[in-house]
């Protein structure tokens, strides 16, 4: 066992504290240390690495990186010197707790915590359980490493004298072995935890009959991640340390009361969580409308008839009998209309998800959480934009819109059932087609393909005419074999039928391409290569055009300097005008690998497609949302060629130095609207309504409130200090205090507010006048005061509407 030991600073180093280090002895393990033989945390947690959706965080280097660059940072200089400094204090033992800059950081628990909230996070139970993991995992390596150690003996087998009491076939208790045998991810303490006579199922009689369900499905909790549960029940994520602990406590067991079997669905387990309906079988929360859908697509109970003789070989056999119907073997014709569904939404593509992510209603909670359907995860909705743009969605985006697309479609990468084989072109079972818009490849009858829906729905459905000109084709060959000689009247009709099987192949074609804004809506977010030093970029082709979106639906065309409506985006790319200017516009070479464009004074980002002055270049580079997408934005050689095999574009673009033009001013920006936020129409309040001397006067709010604004600062009189936000300034207390100021009795018509003993403010001017008699009478009786109040009268003298006043009326 190796020995803790304390040591005194004697400097003040770089957290300021005169504090006690903890003197730390490590044991490296594959994924993590041993710390002083007593806890074991990985190799992330003593590092200070946190995970987010997007970045990565080191918390005593205080930087941001992506999640690849993270070994790479925990092997450099500057965090290894950085980490050095910041050593574990003694004050927290074994927890492995780092200050710097006034927060703290738990190893143990990998969390960050200010100092106020010190007790509270060492008292809290999830600390508490973190620690106990830590503690106990030890053990469990220190089992392995000796589980392979043989202990030699020079007695020879004829000195063994065996004992009859210690046999191999004796029976003995192993439960607690086999259950940590079972769960390899838990420890042999965390295992202890769960009680001895915790079923793995129970049996709920329904009517007349018993449904077996497990453990996780009475309980209602499922494991969205590795470290944690939800409960259905309770509505609140908890650790999986706790699991056991939690479903046997009061409160769970309340709340389990609180949701009753719905009868009406009477041989299916169903019960009520508040507003949704929660499937016992599958463990999922559905909506109260769509539980019969569910229930009859997940949970169908065959019913055989009673003279229905089934063996095991029925499923095998079923749908390759010869029928006879008693009807001569002639071809119909197929029917010249199909029943269509009505159309709500037309997508690029029919999303291909897994059912097990599809049908996760179990991660949609009522406390307002947002479901990502493609990376089964769950999502506050103020982090769904964050997500989004993660690389790992968009990747699962993109390989979702393209597999329907992909003729022979090979991809292996969508989780574990999203699979498809370049021989057979059909989804296999476990997983859907969502049905946002016609499927023009949809096979009903592998002998007869011959309809194709249309994108309107009033249109009717066309018959696929290639197929039957090709009949035709083949029996017209046919028949002039036998026959040898064709009439001249056959001639005519089989040329007028070949002329209408052409007119109806034109107006299929035209019904599948109604239009070509459809056309421009469909191409309008195509991703494309750029290569670029050397580097391939994946960008969108609007980007590569330089088409920046301005909030109404117009585009911005940087190239051009003009605007572009939204149904003329095609043709204007393909202009020749515009691809001059396109390529005529180089890249700059300003950054490394970053794709900007220049005209002028303004500056063209081709990953972010957005405008910026030069001087705002350098902050842009920084901007994390701009690293994401450049992580997003390259693509490994191997995902690059299968797309450049499907179809993606690449192109070769140049280079050049930046232009510099001197003694040039700075053109002001036009406002590019990124959102629109629509709110519930209100009056502003700008005004205040004060009446005096036989007069109502609308003061600005401004006047009244003393704030004062200028190019460079934002000052506010009466508190005499700087401020930045004025909406947060005025609700601060102390500001409100000072507006309730008294006016000076002996100018009270002038409406002059005490600020301090040495200075007033005059709201009519609003400015800062000293508390001396004769400048107060001074700057009264000026021309300014005079004007500014004669200006003021005038204006509210002929106002016609006081609704955008304060409701509170001063009476002076």
């Amino acid at each position: 066992m190796f020995i803790k030991g304390l040591y005194a600073l004697t400097d003040v180093e770089q957290n300021g504290l005169e504090e006690g280090f903890l003197e730390t002895h490590l044991k490296e393990l594959p994924n993590g240390f041993i710390v002083n033989s007593n806890v074991y945390i990985t190799k992330n947690h003593w590092h200070t690495i946190i995970f987010d959706d997007v970045m990565s965080h080191c918390f005593v280097c205080d930087v941001h990186f992506t999640v690849r660059a993270v070994e790479s940072h925990i092997n450099s200089v500057q965090h290894k010197g950085t980490l050095n400094n910041c050593k574990p204090l003694a004050k927290y033992e074994l927890s492995i707790t780092r200050k710097t800059r006034g927060l703290y950081h738990c190893g143990v628990c990998n969390k960050i915590f200010e100092p106020n909230a010190e007790t509270e996070h060492f008292d809290s139970k999830l600390h508490e359980d973190n620690y106990l993991s830590a503690s106990s995992k030890v053990s469990d390596y220190i089992d392995r490493s000796t589980e392979n150690v043989k202990v030699h003996d020079d007695a020879n087998k004829e000195s063994y004298v065996g004992n009859n009491d210690c046999t191999d076939d004796e029976d003995y208790d192993n439960e607690w072995v086999k259950a940590v045998a079972d769960n390899p991810g838990a420890s042999y303490a965390n295992m202890l935890r769960k009680t001895n006579n915790t079923p793995k199922f129970y049996d709920i009689n329904l009517v007349d009959k018993k449904v077996r369900v497990t453990y996780d499905c009475w309980h209602m909790i499922i494991n969205p991640k590795s470290n944690c549960f939800y409960c259905m029940a309770c509505k609140q994520y908890y650790g999986i340390t706790i699991k056991y602990q939690h479903c046997d406590s009061e409160e769970h067991l309340k709340n389990l009361q609180r949701c009753p079997i719905v009868d009406c669905y009477e041989e299916y387990f169903i019960r009520q969580v508040g507003d949704l309906y929660h499937c016992g079988h599958c463990n999922s929360l559905q909506i109260q409308s769509c539980i019969e859908q569910h229930l009859e697509q997940k949970h169908k109970r065959r019913k055989l008839s009673e003279n229905a003789n089934l063996n095991a070989n029925d499923d095998i056999h079923r749908g390759k009998e010869v029928v006879n119907d008693k009807s001569p073997n002639i071809d119909k014709d197929p029917p010249k209309s199909i029943e269509k569904e009505p159309v709500k939404k037309v997508d690029n593509a029919p999303p291909i998800i897994s059912n097990n992510n599809a049908y996760s209603k179990g991660l949609l909670p009522s406390s307002g959480l947002l479901h990502c359907a493609l990376c089964n995860l769950v999502y506050h909705p103020s982090m769904i934009y964050v997500h989004i743009q993660t690389p790992y969605h968009k990747q699962l985006l993109q390989i979702s819109l393209s597999v329907t697309n992909q003729k022979s479609p090979s991809v292996n990468a969508v989780n574990s059932s999203m699979n498809y084989k370049s021989d057979n072109n059909k989804v296999k079972p476990n997983v859907d087609v969502l049905e946002t818009k016609p499927d023009f490849n949809n096979k009903k009858d592998n002998a007869v393909n011959s309809f194709k829906n249309s994108i309107n729905n009033n249109i009717e459905a066309k018959l696929d005419v290639g197929v039957l000109k090709r009949k035709r084709d083949f029996e017209n060959k046919e028949e002039a074999t036998i026959k040898k000689e064709i009439e001249p009247k056959e001639k005519a009709s089989s040329a007028i039928a070949n002329e209408d099987i052409e007119n109806d192949d034109m107006r299929a074609e035209n019904a599948n391409s109604p239009n070509d804004t459809l056309e421009s809506i469909i191409d309008l977010e195509e991703f494309v290569f750029i290569k670029l030093d050397n580097v391939y970029l994946k960008i969108t082709i609007t980007s590569y055009n330089t088409l920046v979106p301005l909030g109404d639906g117009k585009r911005h065309c940087f190239v051009c300097s003009s605007r572009v409506e939204y149904d003329e985006i095609k043709k204007h790319v393909e202009s020749r005008y515009h691809i001059a200017n396109n390529d005529e516009c180089k890249f700059v070479n300003m950054y490394e690998g970053t794709p900007l464009r220049q005209m002028y004074l303004m500056f063209h980002c081709g990953v972010c497609n957005v405008l910026m002055l030069r001087s705002n270049i350098k902050d842009h580079v920084t901007w994390p949302k701009h690293i994401t997408n450049m992580e997003a934005s390259k693509q490994s050689k191997k995902s690059r060629k299968n797309e450049v095999r499907n179809g993606t574009q690449i192109f070769i673009v140049k280079t050049e130095k930046e232009t510099l033009y001197q003694n040039a001013k700075k053109e002001s920006v036009g406002k590019i609207l990124f959102y629109i936020n629509i709110v519930d129409k209100c009056n502003i309040k700008k005004y205040k309504m004060i009446s005096i001397n036989d007069d109502i006067l609308k003061l600005p709010l401004d006047n009244w409130n003393g704030v004062v604004k200028t190019k460079e600062e934002i000052k506010c009189v009466l508190c005499q200090n700087k401020i930045e936000n004025v909406e947060d300034h005025l609700k601060v207390q102390e500001h409100v205090i000072r507006v309730e100021n008294p006016f000076l009795k002996e100018h009270l018509g002038d409406l002059l507010r005490e600020i301090n003993h040495a200075n007033i403010h005059c709201i009519i001017c609003n400015v800062e006048v000293a508390n001396i008699s004769h400048v107060i009478s001074k700057h009264v009786a000026g021309k300014r005061h005079r004007k500014n109040y004669q200006v003021i009268k005038e204006f509210s003298s002929k106002a016609n509407s006081y609704s955008d006043c304060d409701d509170l009326m001063l009476q002076l």
